[in-house]
């Protein structure tokens, strides 16, 4: 079978390949998506987990409020983190710091595959050592944001990510970069 992503290799198609066909056993991939394409705006070269938990975590918390079931697992830690936190039963910053320990284990790992395979031009480096975890957004996700179809990424992450499609209306780009990053 031949994949559309693999018939046009622009990186909008390899975008939607990620969000269409890559690994999805949980909803961590559409809150990462949304994520990066929100830095991307800002034009951040560099997060680190502590950075990227911030808009991940409330991405999820948001459509975990909206969508209670996630992912095929029976449990997750990390989702019970977020549910304890729309229940008040945890502090803002305790999940932003839980996020950055366990919310990423998997997502940066799979994003880039679809199919099995990687994609050509993947959208981040991870740069992980011992004390400092970080994120290298790549020259693609920035060509990929100066791309027509850019504004309509959030949307379609949005649409392929919710239940009910009139979730989208109000999802643009438009609606948020992420704050430059600090030194």
């Amino acid at each position: 079978m031949i994949q559309f992503h693999e018939n046009d290799p622009s990186l909008e198609q390899q975008w939607r390949g990620i969000i269409l066909f890559g690994r999805n056993s949980a909803s961590y991939k559409f809150a990462f998506a949304k994520s990066l394409l929100k830095f991307a705006q800002s034009e951040v070269t560099e997060i680190s987990l502590e950075e990227l938990a911030v808009p991940f975590s409330e991405e999820l918390v948001k459509h975990l409020k909206a969508h209670p079931t996630q992912g095929t697992s029976k449990s997750s830690k990390f989702l019970g983190t977020c549910r304890a936190y729309i229940s008040d039963e945890l502090s803002e910053a305790r999940l932003h710091e839980t996020t950055a320990k366990l919310g990423f284990v998997n997502v940066t790992n799979a994003f880039h595959n679809v199919n099995g395979d990687a994609i050509p031009n993947p959208f981040y480096i991870k740069e992980y050592s011992q004390n400092f975890k970080k994120l290298i957004l790549s020259d693609e996700l920035f060509k990929l944001k100066e791309s027509s179809q850019f504004s309509n990424l959030m949307p379609e992450t949005e649409a392929r990510w919710s239940r009910d499609p009139m979730d989208v209306r109000d999802c643009r780009v438009e609606d948020g970069p992420i704050g430059q990053h600090q030194t």
